[in-house]
């Protein structure tokens, strides 16, 4: 039996991706197409980072709740309603016409995403053991660069012979095809809190929850980061077409495919950056987590600052190799710091704490991309941007710097 729960939990771990990877296509579908639904629909670059924040402003709406729904019920129920939702949403996106309608799409779309979250990171929490949850967490947090190795590589091109509606309406349907998967194959850990179902007591959660100083402590480095990922992702495509490939690709169509092949290699650096840094915490540190965080917020700055620094005569074995370092930094740290997360707020409420900690950072999300895209709009150069974003990136180093002066090897949980 023991063995076979063993074998089990990797399904548990394949399906808790597959749920990441879907509610990772709401936001990394936009980042591909965005040169050419902006175009389309009429829109200024801040416009552009605003259905960024509208999709996290329906996630940050809903991921408490989500939390407090997978602690009571289990993540099997939660996983399969949310993917199905995101789905049928995300497949209107292709009837919008206009900036507000766009926004609505995408806030009622993150809405039914901001379940996934919680109960994905739940499902690897109780199935996986502290010795390998870490490096288990950054599978299932590959799932974002994932989806956005696929979105950055297949959809420019399909939206440029299909258009981008046709090119945003395929990642929902994929969705919805997945929710059934992970509602035929996953069942909740024997013994978990799912058997009792209903017997959370949601005030006193929050209660403990909410005076868990490390938990809160945890929230600044993640608030920090997430500006930083999300801002990057939102932005590059647009940055790459506007300004460093200008010389080398004159005909704006090839810049945008490229552009989108750009944002693949960035998005497999965090790939495989998910589960290496995972590795080295669970295996070189002993469990450790925060000098990893760490580490990657000063070399995500660095990084950062030398993609600003590009101009367009900029050779592009060297724009491939900052790019791809900016998603090994920026887009590799979250499946230690979800870990981490889980382990801060123990197995009872783990989907809980998950939620309350998104439902602060995710404001990181919201602010970003706009600010962003504000900086540039008013007469500042996209360089402008990157270097202030590359400070921000610090700012989450030495916030996990500090913290990790107080930890110590994980033995529990």
């Amino acid at each position: 039996m023991k063995e076979s729960a063993s074998r089990y939990r990797w399904m548990v771990l394949a399906v808790a991706t597959l749920a990441q990877t879907c509610a990772s296509f709401v936001l990394q579908a936009p980042f591909s197409l965005s040169p050419l639904f902006q175009a389309d629909l009429g829109l200024t670059k801040a416009e552009v980072g605003l259905l960024t924040s509208a999709t996290s402003i329906g996630a940050w709406a809903v991921v408490l709740l989500g939390g407090i729904l997978t602690d009571r019920f289990g993540p099997r129920r939660v996983l399969s309603a949310g993917m199905a939702v995101t789905g049928i949403l995300l497949l209107s996106m292709s009837m919008v016409g206009s900036l507000l309608q766009a926004m609505a799409v995408m806030f009622a779309t993150g809405v039914a995403r901001g379940s996934l979250f919680p109960s994905s990171t739940k499902a690897v929490l109780t199935w996986f053991p502290l010795r390998t949850r870490a490096t288990a967490m950054g599978l299932k947090q590959m799932g974002m660069p994932v989806a956005g190795i696929v979105a950055a590589s297949v959809l420019p091109a399909l939206g440029l012979a299909m258009g981008w509606r046709m090119a945003m309406a395929i990642p929902g349907l994929l969705i919805v095809l997945s929710a059934l998967v992970a509602l035929l194959l996953y069942r909740d850990a024997p013994g978990s809190e799912a058997a009792s179902a209903g017997k959370v007591s949601v005030g006193k959660a929050l209660r403990e929850l909410l005076h868990n100083r490390r938990l809160l402590s945890l929230c600044s480095i993640a608030f920090c980061f997430l500006i930083v990922q999300l801002s990057l992702l939102t932005y590059l495509v647009l940055y790459l077409t506007e300004v460093v490939l200008v010389n080398a690709m004159p005909d704006r169509a090839m810049r945008v495919v490229a552009a989108g092949g750009y944002l693949a290699i960035c998005q497999a650096g965090g790939a495989l950056a998910r589960v290496s840094w995972g590795l080295v915490s669970d295996r070189l540190l002993h469990g450790r987590r925060y000098p990893v965080l760490a580490a990657l917020g000063a070399a995500a700055a660095i990084a950062l600052a030398t993609l600003g620094s590009l101009g367009s005569q900029s050779q592009l074995w060297l724009l491939t190799l900052i790019v791809f370092g900016c998603g090994a930094t920026a887009v590799g740290w979250n499946g230690v710091y979800n870990a981490l997360l889980t382990e801060s707020v123990g197995r009872k409420y783990a989907a809980t704490g998950v939620g309350l900690s998104m439902t602060i950072t995710e404001v990181g999300t919201i602010i970003g991309p706009p600010i962003f895209g504000l900086v540039v709009d008013h007469g500042y150069s996209f360089q402008t941007a990157w270097y202030l974003l590359g400070c921000v990136s610090a700012v989450g180093a030495f916030a996990a710097l500090y913290l990790s002066r107080g930890e110590r090897r994980q033995t529990t949980i």
